[in-house]
C-alpha cells in the first residue's frame, strides 16, 4: 500500500519529490530551466484573469542560432543557449517570466503592466542584449552574432484569451522578421493579411522547383578596358510564380532561407549555372571563357554538406569549375569565421572561383579579407552609385580598388548605371563593371547574341 504522500501506480511509486519532478519536467525546458511554453499558458490564463491590469507577450525569434549548431556543433550550441537566456532573464523586470517557447524561439510574459509602452521598452532592452556578440564559443576567439525578432501583443478587447495573444504576437514576430537587423513589431490587425500572404507564399515556393516554376537570367560582366566585351555572367533566379508572374528574389529568397528550401533552390541554381556555362562553351570555343558567377546563401553556407554539393554538381554537369565563380556576401563571413576559412578552401579546392560580394557594407578589414582565399571583390553598388560626382563615393570606392591591387584580387563594380560611372572607373583602375548601364540581366535566349558580337556601347573615356 502506498505511503501517505505517495501514489501507487501499478508497480510504479511516485512521492513527493517524485511528482515535483514529473511536474518540472512537465513545465520546464530541460535545457534552460525556463518554463515551457505549457507553463508559459497557464501563467498567461492566470494574468488575463485579474482585472485592472494589462498583460503583454513578447515573442521572440532568434536568428541564425540553428546555424550554431550547423556549424561548431551541439556543444557550442548549448554554449549559446546559456548565455541567450541569460541576456533575456536580465531584460526582463522581476515581474516578467521568460520562457523557451520552440528551439530557436523565446518568450517573455509581463503582467501588472499600466501602458502598453512598458512592453515596447522590454523590446528595446531585449534587442539591446542580444546585439551583443557571443563570444569564446568552444574556447575560440571566435565571435558569433544573432539577430533577434520580436513581436509584441497587449490584451485588450481584440484580445481577451492566451491563445489570442500568443496568435498576435507571432504574427508580429514573423513582421519583425522581414526586416533587416534585429527589431520589434507592436501587433496590428492589419498584419494578419500580411501573414496570411506569407503563408501562402511558402506553400507556393515549396512546389515550385516541382512545378519548374524557377527560371535564371544572366547579367553580363564587361572588362572595363573594353566595355563591349563580355567577360562573364552572374546568374540570377526567378520565379515565375503560378498565377502570380514574377516574383523578385527579394520577396521569396528570405522566405526559402527561413523555411530551409534554400538548400534545394540553391542546388538547383548551381546546377543549372554549370549546365549553361557547358553548353555554353561547347556551342563556341571562344565562349569557353566565360565565367558564370553564382550566389551562396549564408543559410547554405553553414550547410556541412555544402562543399560536396558543389564538387557533385560541377563533376556531374561537366561543367568548367575554373569558369564558375561562387559568390559570398560579408554578412554570410562575419558568424564562425575561423570554421568559414576552412570551409572556403574546402570549396575553392574544388576548382572554382570566390567573389566576395557587397564588400566594404560589412565588417571588412584588410586582415579578415586576407584570411580568405577569393579572387574577386566586388565594389557595392552603394558606393558606385554618385561616385563621378560625389567625393567621398570617389574616396571608398578607390580604396576599395586599391586594396583589390595590394591582394592580387579582380575589382568588380556592381550597379553601374551611367557613362560617368563606368569613365569614373575605368580611369580609377576597376578591373570589371557589370549594370543597367552596360546590360540588365536577361534570359540566355536574347543573351546570346551579346555574347558572339559584344554590347552595343560608347567607347570608353579613358
Amino acid at each position: 500500500m502506498a505511503r501517505v504522500g505517495e501514489v501507487a501506480l501499478g508497480s510504479i511509486e511516485l512521492t513527493r519529490d517524485g511528482l515535483a519532478g514529473l511536474r518540472e519536467r512537465s513545465y520546464y525546458d530541460p535545457a534552460t530551466r525556463l518554463a515551457n511554453r505549457d507553463m508559459l499558458r497557464l501563467r498567461l490564463e492566470e494574468a488575463l484573469k485579474q482585472p485592472d491590469q494589462l498583460v503583454a507577450v513578447l515573442l521572440i525569434h532568434i536568428g541564425r542560432f540553428r546555424t550554431i549548431d550547423d556549424s561548431l556543433g551541439n556543444i557550442a550550441g548549448g554554449e549559446a543557449l546559456v548565455t541567450l537566456t541569460g541576456r533575456l532573464e536580465g531584460a526582463v523586470p522581476p515581474h516578467g517570466m521568460v520562457a523557451r517557447f520552440r528551439t530557436d524561439e523565446f518568450a517573455i510574459l509581463l503582467d501588472r503592466l499600466t501602458d502598453p509602452a512598458e512592453a515596447e521598452r522590454v523590446a528595446v532592452r531585449t534587442l539591446a542584449a542580444l546585439d551583443q556578440p557571443l563570444q569564446g564559443l568552444l574556447g575560440s576567439g571566435t565571435e558569433v552574432f544573432v539577430r533577434g525578432s520580436i513581436g509584441v501583443a497587449v490584451s485588450g478587447p481584440a484580445a481577451q484569451t492566451a491563445t489570442d495573444l500568443l496568435r498576435n504576437a507571432e504574427v508580429a514576430m514573423d513582421a519583425a522578421s522581414t526586416t533587416e537587423g534585429g527589431s520589434y513589431r507592436m501587433f496590428d490587425p492589419a498584419m494578419r493579411a500580411s501573414t496570411v500572404d506569407r503563408m501562402e507564399l511558402e506553400s507556393d515556393l515549396s512546389q515550385a522547383l516541382d512545378n519548374d516554376e524557377f527560371e535564371l537570367y544572366y547579367q553580363p560582366v564587361v572588362q572595363l578596358h573594353d566595355w563591349k566585351r563580355i567577360s562573364g555572367v552572374e546568374a540570377l533566379i526567378r520565379w515565375n510564380r503560378s498565377g502570380r508572374g514574377m516574383v523578385p528574389p527579394g520577396q521569396f529568397i528570405p522566405a526559402a532561407e527561413e523555411t530551409g528550401l534554400i538548400k534545394q533552390i540553391g542546388a538547383w541554381v548551381m546546377r543549372e549555372s554549370c549546365r549553361q556555362q557547358r553548353d555554353w562553351a561547347a556551342t563556341e570555343p571562344e565562349l569557353s571563357r566565360l565565367t558564370v558567377s553564382v550566389n551562396l546563401s549564408p543559410v547554405q553556407l553553414a550547410q556541412a554538406d555544402v562543399t560536396r554539393m558543389i564538387d557533385k554538381v560541377v563533376g556531374e554537369t561537366g561543367a568548367d569549375p575554373a569558369r564558375m565563380v561562387v559568390e559570398l556576401t560579408e554578412g554570410a563571413l562575419v558568424e564562425n569565421s575561423a570554421a568559414n576559412v576552412d570551409k572556403l578552401h574546402a570549396i575553392k579546392a574544388v576548382g572554382v572561383r570566390l567573389a566576395l560580394d557587397d564588400f566594404g557594407t560589412g565588417f571588412s578589414s584588410l586582415g579578415y579579407l586576407r584570411q580568405f582565399p577569393f579572387d574577386v571583390i566586388k565594389i557595392d553598388r552603394s558606393f558606385v552609385h554618385g561616385v563621378d560626382v560625389d567625393e567621398g563615393a570617389a574616396a571608398l570606392a578607390s580604396s576599395v580598388i586599391r586594396i583589390g591591387k595590394a591582394l592580387n584580387l579582380t575589382s568588380l563594380a556592381e550597379g553601374v548605371e551611367t557613362v560617368g560611372q563606368a569613365d569614373w572607373l575605368t580611369k580609377a583602375g576597376c578591373d570589371a563593371a557589370q549594370g543597367y548601364f552596360f546590360a540588365p540581366p536577361m534570359p540566355p535566349d536574347q543573351l546570346r547574341p551579346m555574347l558572339s558580337h559584344g554590347l552595343s556601347l560608347p567607347s570608353t573615356g579613358g
